[in-house]
């Protein structure tokens, strides 16, 4: 109960104080509900019949508030009559408001903790967190977690997701694919330094087989670590002016086949020569859903971002490129 010190506090004062906090939450957060709830609350203010004022008096009873009702069932007026309704009642109207549209992107990318093995990072450089496109990550974290079952760790870079601002020069990042979150980036530093060491390693079984890019066991007392056997590697090491390969009896994982189940896959190797030119092996690219001679990049940044981002970008002189198999092209 109120006391002196603590003054009584109206209905009405209450209220404004409830829908301020509940405003400054939705303000102050970036997830992609909380960026649709202050659309959707930008579009039932612009609609709101309580901005302009009413040009009738305000019914005084239950029939006077009928007769307006069956006023608008008469002329056919049903969306109209809904909303007038909710406003009589004091609850919020059908939504989407006439004339409005759902404008957000259906895809965000969304935060995930490193799949480490053990109980802490195999290095200090390594990001705690990653970030992955919504519709990617339920297989990505599946098979994440059958790597760490069996005592190995994935770091996972995580770049700045966010479109380049039109006028400014694209560089490096003239990758409609990374733009788009169907690029998967393996820590850099995470191999080629020391393969009985990294976690990560670019290594081979003999000679005459392809490079392929392995995790390292790092917990032998991992639930499923006897899955891994340790053979002889091949593994490469480089520094600051070459790369040279030595062999070794070493427990790796071979990655391939749980990131390809995850819906990544390498294009062609780039293989390093230095540290300094460490080629393309953390490179991994998820194409499903794209289909050759029909799937355009406009549509593509559409899933992802909102049309204003999209419209403010560089991108957005080159929304009709087309996807050919392998890239998006004129």
């Amino acid at each position: 109960m109120p006391t002196e010190s603590t003054p009584a506090v109206s209905a009405v004062e209450f209220a404004g104080r409830l829908v301020d906090a509940i405003v400054e939450t939705i303000r102050s957060e970036n997830a992609p509900e909380l960026r649709r709830a202050r659309e959707l609350l930008a579009q039932r203010l612009a609609v709101a019949g309580a901005i302009p004022p009413s040009r009738i008096p305000a019914p005084a009873n239950i029939t006077e508030i009928g007769g307006y009702l069956n006023l608008l069932e008469r002329y056919q007026e049903d969306e109209l009559r809904v909303q007038a309704l909710s406003s009589a009642l004091g609850v919020a109207g059908r939504t989407p408001p006439p004339g409005w549209y759902a404008s957000g992107p259906v895809r965000f990318f969304v935060t995930r903790p490193q799949s480490w093995a053990g109980a802490s990072p195999p290095g200090p450089a390594f990001a705690r967190e990653f970030t992955v496109r919504s519709d990617f990550a339920a297989p990505l974290d599946a098979e994440l977690a059958l790597i760490r079952a069996q005592g190995a760790a994935v770091p996972i870079a995580s770049p700045v997701r966010a479109l380049t601002s039109f006028g400014q020069p694209l560089g490096s990042a003239a990758d409609p694919l990374a733009a788009l979150g169907r690029v998967l980036e393996l820590e850099p530093a995470a191999a080629l330094v020391d393969p009985d060491a990294d976690p990560l390693a670019l290594a081979r079984p003999d000679s005459s087989s392809p490079y392929r890019v392995v995790a390292r066991q790092l917990d032998s007392a991992a639930p499923r670590a006897g899955d891994v056997a340790a053979s002889n590697w091949l593994a490469l090491a480089c520094g600051a002016g070459s790369c040279s390969e030595g062999g070794g009896n070493r427990t790796y994982l071979d990655l391939t086949t749980y990131l390809n189940r995850a819906g990544w896959f390498q294009p062609v190797i780039v293989l390093p020569t230095s540290l300094a030119a460490p080629g393309s092996w953390n490179r991994w690219e998820n194409r499903s859903g794209l289909v050759a001679g029909r799937s355009l990049l406009g549509d593509e940044l559409a899933l992802v971002y909102h049309p204003s981002e999209i419209a403010q970008s560089a991108w957005r002189d080159m929304l009709g490129l087309r996807w050919d198999g392998s890239r998006f092209a004129p």
